[in-house]
């Protein structure tokens, strides 16, 4: 199945939140697709272009799908372990560090850092 028809099966599932940035001139600048199971969203991925970053898009879009899914009380997410600004953005976003995952994909292996953050509001 091509990519593009595995990503619009995803993103049309009733559990899926998919958003997308624009900038002022309406150009995109940032995607993010989540999933809810049931009080757990998993953010599957979340992109901001670099020259767009620390603009608050990211933050809003993290906003956006959990407010879409008002039953959530924690959320999930992984980032790469080589991946500092990351780390640091969503530790900024009140996520804390909670596991180490390691992926072989056709034989290159990534690392990965599995982080949570409780809500205790979501609205």
């Amino acid at each position: 199945m091509a990519l593009s028809k595995v990503l619009e099966a995803e993103i049309n599932q009733p559990s899926t939140f998919f958003g997308v940035a624009t900038s002022p001139q309406s150009e995109i600048v940032g995607i993010i697709t989540a999933h809810s199971h049931k009080e757990l969203l998993f953010v599957a991925r979340l992109y901001v272009l670099p020259e767009f970053q620390r603009q608050g898009f990211g933050k809003i879009m993290m906003e956006e799908s959990c407010r879409a899914f008002p039953q959530t009380r924690r959320v999930r997410l992984e980032v790469e372990e080589q991946n500092p600004k990351g780390r640091a953005f969503y530790r900024k976003l009140g996520f804390t560090e909670v596991g180490t995952k390691t992926d072989d994909i056709a034989g290159t292996i990534l690392k990965s850092v599995a982080m949570e953050r409780n809500l205790h509001n979501p609205k």
